[in-house]
């Protein structure tokens, strides 16, 4: 799964630029934008950004801005903030950005090159909830290939892929290795099926054999390849619902 950058400035020039400079250096990420800071505000506190590169005008006042809202509700406290400053910018007002947490500057020529080095020193992927997979009984997936559908029991599940058990189909063939799932969670995590993912099949392993020594249940770990924007964030939603409320024991990393 890819990281997400939220760019946040209020010329549009200036937006462009950095994207452009960003997906140079660094074309493995997501990138959004905004121009105002109530946008910023909704965007961040969603949880689903790991790099802010912001203009510092935008940043406005750490101490009763933004960042401390987000910080006060407990939320995004793993993302990397990148402030663009000038010159004029004081060592006064950087101290006051170095509050925010993990962050690094860039002053208004910066390259890609600078941009992507700046990435570098703010983002580490270990944080990253993609790398911690959840269990939340109840829930299943619906693997479709060939006009072929199998159920499934999600056993654990994260952003990046999921681990299920599902009984040995009858028709049984390499239409697993790559297809479409959808995600059926408790109601009280998403009400509706969080379909359109594409994944491709890691490993498998027999679980369970009949009495003739056959494969009765069968455990696989897919990997999800793509993933549309919308459906990321209703499942990075769900789960992080489920990770609020799981016991730590519960919660196991991808490896």
């Amino acid at each position: 799964m890819r990281g997400r950058i939220l760019v946040a400035h209020n010329s549009k020039a200036a937006r462009s630029i950095l994207r452009r400079r960003t997906l140079a250096e660094a074309p493995d990420f997501i990138i959004e934008e905004v121009d105002t800071a109530d946008e910023l505000v909704v965007r961040v506190g969603s949880g689903v950004f790991d790099i802010v590169i912001c203009d510092e005008l935008l940043a406005g006042s750490v101490k009763q801005g933004w960042i401390e809202q987000i910080h006060s509700q407990n939320r995004a406290s793993s993302i990397g903030y990148i402030f663009l400053v000038s010159e004029a910018t004081s060592s006064n007002r950087r101290d006051e950005l170095a509050t925010s947490g993990v962050h690094a500057f860039l002053d208004a020529q910066c390259t890609a090159t600078d941009i992507a080095a700046a990435i570098t020193s703010v983002f580490d992927p270990r944080n990253r909830r993609q790398f911690r997979r959840v269990c939340i009984p109840g829930s299943q997936a619906h693997v479709r290939s060939k006009g072929i559908e199998i159920r499934a029991d999600i056993v654990n599940i994260s952003v990046a892929g999921m681990l299920c058990d599902f009984s040995f189909p009858s028709l049984f063939d390499p239409m697993l290795l790559t297809c479409d799932v959808a995600l059926r969670f408790p109601a009280e995590m998403d009400p509706e099926l969080i379909d359109g993912i594409r994944t491709r099949l890691l490993r498998m392993q027999v679980v369970s054999r009949d009495t003739s020594q056959l494969p009765e249940r069968i455990r696989a770990a897919w990997k999800f390849v793509h993933v549309p924007g919308d459906i990321y964030e209703r499942l990075d939603n769900a789960l992080g619902l489920a990770d609020e409320e799981a016991p730590p024991e519960s919660r196991s990393l991808l490896q």
